[in-house]
């Protein structure tokens, strides 16, 4: 990428500036934002806040436009709507302007998409790189003829508080989970198993659940927390 001081670095993606969102295509954007903005400085990056998208879609595109005219090289976290507006521009710069996109994929159903999209092969393959969040998704890209698909593991900027040299656990163990709350992540089943160790071994085991619940998931949620009496939920972090 660019150096400081030459051009600006374009960052396109769901930053929600002073809003509390806690959903992973924010938290991933807002972390890739902090990382660009250490490295290159804050005055260097240009952000394009997708944000509310829906009533903001000129909005959107005319600082995409102005992104990529003031920026070589460009980072894009979007969602399937984002990618469904976007990429035929991004794609157009790449290879007129020589724009270098790079994608840092949110979720992983972009193979599925090239099923029903399949122009985005092309636009794929005209940004720098596509950066996937597993060796799967590498290969799944691969067949479907995407070029320039790499593994590039999730990050979490984690500012941790001071530990303390003397520390007490108990005669148990303390297990948590940082995500959102639904039954797709595997919440059930991880209550059910920590509440399942109890009695065993005459030691203690508790679940603390960290995140956003899903509406749909709310109703299951609150049974299992009557049925799990050693799993607590925590609220958002």
């Amino acid at each position: 990428m660019s150096s400081s001081g030459e051009r600006k670095i374009g960052l396109i993606g769901r930053v929600g500036d002073g809003a509390e969102l806690f959903d992973g295509q924010t938290v991933k954007t807002r972390n890739m934002l902090r990382l660009l903005q250490e490295q290159y400085g804050e005055e260097s990056v240009l952000v394009v806040d997708t944000l509310v998208w829906r009533q903001r879609v000129p909005q959107i595109i005319a600082g995409t436009r102005r992104c990529l005219r003031e920026c070589r090289d460009v980072v894009i976290l979007l969602s399937t709507n984002g990618r469904r507006v976007l990429f035929p521009i991004l794609a157009r710069s790449a290879r007129r302007r020589g724009t270098r996109v790079y994608q840092n994929l949110i979720g992983g159903c972009l193979a599925s998409n090239l099923e029903k999209y399949t122009q985005w092969v092309g636009y794929l393959n005209a940004f720098k790189v596509n950066w996937v969040e597993s060796h799967k998704l590498v290969d799944d890209l691969a067949a479907k003829g995407v070029i320039n698909a790499k593994y590039l593991p999730n990050f979490k900027h984690l500012d941790l508080p001071e530990i303390p040299e003397e520390r007490a656990y108990g005669d148990g163990w303390r297990f948590c989970t940082f995500s959102r709350v639904m039954e797709q992540k595997g919440i059930s089943d991880a209550m059910r198993a920590v509440e399942g160790l109890n009695g065993g071994d005459g030691r203690t085991y508790s679940l603390d659940v960290y995140g956003p619940v899903d509406g749909g998931y709310k109703a299951e949620l609150d049974a299992l927390l009557r049925e799990c009496p050693h799993c607590t939920y925590r609220g958002s972090v």
